[in-house]
């Protein structure tokens, strides 16, 4: 607990160095702001596509690429491992290129850019950055 509480401690001091903060909640906006992160730098963006555009997406697409953007920390509870693993079945399954784009920063950002470069390397119908 104490080694939890330290961590968080020293994200929280991080704060004041960062042009803005991003996020897809209320709650975490309002938190930010709580701990000392000025309101107009924050900003909260919508986080879901409905399926009915979704799927207009993927069906009217053609040969351009199908976008994906995971926003958030770069830690193994939000899954990019996951995600990277499931971009070759999902680039099957759409049957056209995949562009996916890691937006955020965490002590997994090393491991994942290594990970995608070892599944996707130059040339691939899947392209990461």
């Amino acid at each position: 607990m104490l080694r939890l509480y330290k961590r968080e401690s020293q994200r929280c001091e991080r704060f004041g160095q960062y042009a803005a903060v991003v996020t897809f909640s209320r709650h975490v906006q309002a938190e930010c702001i709580r701990h000392g992160f000025p309101a107009e730098r924050t900003r909260r963006l919508p986080c879901h596509v409905g399926a009915d555009a979704a799927a207009a997406a993927i069906r009217d697409g053609g040969s351009q690429p199908f976008r994906i953007l995971f926003v958030g920390r770069m830690e193994r509870l939000k899954g990019g491992h996951v995600l990277l693993d499931a971009l070759t079945e999902a680039q099957t399954c759409l049957a056209r290129p995949l562009e996916t784009v890691f937006a955020g920063d965490g002590t997994l950002r090393g491991r994942w850019k290594r990970q995608s470069l070892r599944l996707f390397p130059p040339g691939a119908p899947i392209r990461v950055r």
